[in-house]
């Protein structure tokens, strides 16, 4: 059933643009950071996985640790699983690694942008979130959607997470999540997407100044989902990109004012390719910034460096869904101002792609 609705989507590929214009956050002033670098995975298989750091030019490229990556470093941490998957932090370089949670346990350690905090789900479908050091573990969600990415508020104070198993699912925003505080959980969205093909198709975006979520739900069409952008507190939801397709993998650029997606287009043999695209204007403007040929080629998980002027991204080729063993990943860049893609590294890059000085 899930890739059915894939392939349902990616058989319609006309753009219809929604007329929702500045309904992203225009105040926001980014601080630029220097000798900006990329983060990801890289292994073929669980047991090879390593955290690596490679410049935007394809340099320098240098294994950290020993696991996935499943979020950006902050305050010179970066979380990761290790073996086991137990819960590990190190020093950006890789140094001084250490055990944060200590069982074996199905976690994707979620670090919060102050670097206090790591929020995890271990087997079942609840979220912990414990402090950075290991101490005062507090389950803070349960009824978690398998495949969720919690997503922390870019202040470490709240968490976004997409609930319920079946559809509609939900997109909830949970306060007090500190220890000592008392929670206060908030259903803000009710059309969350209920699909998870892609590794992060459920991750929730926060934008930088904390005041809005994009995330991937229910669109307008048969079969469809839309980027829409909703307020923290669950009012002026708004429907990004509004037409038929599987739009997914929401990311804000770092002024808060363009947004970019995935969307999966295809044919009706079964053909699928998915394509970075951005939004902006409040989603009078979109873009194809990729534009890849073909299909069997599918981009995920875009992420903007610092300064807004290009995105790194991951990409799946050959795609073979139920030949898992036999596609291929590599890890990119695209130039925003000249659609010039930099291929960084040729195989091997399993899942999220970060960025951080």
């Amino acid at each position: 059933m899930m890739m059915k609705h894939i392939l349902i989507a990616a058989a319609a590929c006309i753009l219809i643009l929604a007329g929702c214009k500045d309904q992203l956050p225009t105040n926001y002033t980014p601080t630029l950071q220097s000798n900006p670098r990329i983060y990801y995975s890289l292994g073929e298989t669980a047991a090879q996985i390593g955290g690596y750091r490679v410049d935007p030019a394809g340099t320098n490229r240098t294994r950290l640790v020993g696991g996935a990556l499943f979020s950006p470093p902050a305050h010179g941490l970066i979380a990761y699983a290790g073996s086991d998957h137990i819960g590990m932090v190190a020093n950006l370089d890789g140094s001084n690694p250490h055990k944060v949670i200590d069982a074996a346990q199905n976690l994707q350690p979620v670090l919060s942008p102050d670097g206090t905090q790591i929020a995890y789900m271990p087997l079942g479908d609840s979220i912990i979130v414990v402090d950075v050091d290991g101490t005062h573990p507090r389950t803070v969600a349960h009824n978690v959607t398998t495949g969720c990415i919690p997503a922390f508020s870019p202040d470490g104070s709240r968490l976004a997470y997409i609930s319920s198993k079946i559809w509609p699912m939900k997109l909830h925003v949970v306060s007090g999540i500190r220890a000592g505080q008392t929670l206060q959980d908030r259903e803000v969205a009710d059309n969350a997407a209920n699909s998870a093909v892609f590794k992060g198709e459920l991750k929730t975006a926060w934008s930088p100044d904390g005041t809005k979520l994009a995330y991937s739900g229910a669109g307008t069409g048969t079969d469809s989902t839309d980027i829409f952008v909703v307020n923290a507190d669950g009012t002026g939801r708004v429907d990004m990109t509004n037409g038929p397709g599987f739009d997914i993998m929401p990311a804000w650029s770092p002024d808060g004012k363009s947004m970019a997606f995935v969307r999966v287009g295809g044919d009706f043999f079964g053909h699928v390719s998915a394509d970075i695209w951005i939004t902006k204007d409040g989603g009078l403007t979109m873009q194809n910034v990729t534009n890849t040929p073909g299909f069997d080629v599918i981009e995920i998980c875009p992420e903007w460096s610092p300064d807004g002027k290009s995105i790194a991204y991951g990409v799946l080729e050959p795609y073979a869904p139920f030949q898992q063993a036999n596609n291929r990943h590599s890890l990119s860049t695209v130039d925003l101002a000249t659609q010039t893609v930099h291929t960084l590294e040729a195989s091997g890059v399993d899942g999220f792609v970060f960025w951080t000085p």
